[in-house]
């Protein structure tokens, strides 16, 4: 007999996802090891979350909400337009460059990038409220006068380059040195807007 779905009993499956995806990679993790390691049936797994790709989806959007609702909390600590954007940066490049998320991207690179609609589905929804926080971010700095733009997602494609470079790819290949610790998180961040400030002041001098 299936288990009525609880949100307490959902998480600790999701937990067991994760970690089952560090210990095995994403080819070698099957709905039988993750039952076994959250001690649940096959048939709970499938019945609350539809198949291996419906649960990995889930484990997506659990890890968003968190890192999502992490950074909009550390990001309103700022009382200054400019400390929002410094927030906002060192809380991106520490979401983007951690194990978690870095295990739960893999989930959609190779095969799973092609033909999975639930996953690439989950982690657009999580794109696209990173990329209106930030677009919101930058609107105030135009409004305050720190940046002239027209075109806000171009600036914030800017903006996460300066932010990312090639820090996350390297990270979800799997190399622990591209993960920068919390001094060089806020250095990077601090730079990274920085440049941006720079980089936008100079097209309004030129202008």
């Amino acid at each position: 007999m299936v288990k009525r779905k609880s949100a307490e009993r959902e998480q600790e499956i999701l937990t067991a996802t994760l970690r089952v995806l560090r210990n095995y990679g994403v080819s070698a993790t099957s709905t039988a090891k993750i039952a076994a390691e959250a001690n649940c049936s096959k048939e709970t797994i499938y019945n609350w979350f539809g198949d291996r790709e419906g649960l990995f989806a889930a484990l997506i959007r659990a890890q968003s909400r968190t890192f999502l609702d992490v950074m909009e909390r550390v990001v309103a600590r700022g009382q200054t337009i400019r400390e929002k954007l410094d927030l906002y940066s060192g809380a991106l490049l520490d979401m983007l460059t951690g194990e978690a998320n870095s295990l739960v991207v893999q989930l959609i690179i190779g095969q799973y990038y092609q033909h999975h609609h639930q996953i690439q589905t989950a982690m657009s929804e999580r794109d696209q409220r990173i990329i209106a926080l930030g677009i919101d971010l930058l609107i105030e700095a135009r409004a305050q006068g720190l940046l002239n733009f027209d075109d806000a997602e171009e600036v914030f494609s800017t903006f996460y380059g300066l932010v990312m470079g090639g820090r996350q790819i390297v990270t979800i290949s799997g190399f622990d040195q591209a993960r920068p610790s919390g001094e060089e998180i806020r250095n990077i961040a601090e730079i990274a807007v920085n440049r941006l400030l720079l980089i936008y002041r100079s097209v309004k001098v030129e202008q």
